[in-house]
């Protein structure tokens, strides 16, 4: 008896969790959709999914690199609606003041939080 309660509870457990990633790789082909639909002609790679505005919901972040250029974009999950998409465009080279100074790094989540008294010690 107890043999079973334990199968049953795993394959609830393991569909659940198929189904929530199903989800998330929805969430993001939409996304990334609504970002080649808006900057077409671009090839958009995924880096990863993170709460961008603190809403509860997971956003998706994408580059994209050409010979001249990095861009890093932001779709924003809404509940309704059409996403909203941020792009950062980057220059590879030259004296400007949004070029980077050598090859861009991958990107990383930071902590929002932040102790000033951390920073003397």
């Amino acid at each position: 008896m107890n043999g079973r309660i334990i199968c049953v509870a795993l394959v609830a457990l393991a569909s659940t969790s198929a189904h929530g990633q199903g989800v998330r790789v929805s969430e993001r082909a939409k996304a990334e959709q609504a970002l080649r639909a808006s900057r077409p002609g671009l090839t958009w790679r995924h880096e990863q999914s993170i709460d961008v505005d603190c809403d509860g919901r997971r956003d998706e972040v994408f580059t994209t690199q050409d010979a001249t250029q990095y861009c890093v974009a932001v779709v924003v999950a809404r509940k309704a609606g059409k996403p909203k998409i941020s792009v950062l465009q980057f220059q590879l080279s030259g004296s400007s003041q949004d070029s980077f100074c050598g090859p861009p790094e991958p990107l990383q989540p930071e902590s929002l939080n932040y102790d000033p008294g951390e920073e003397r010690r």
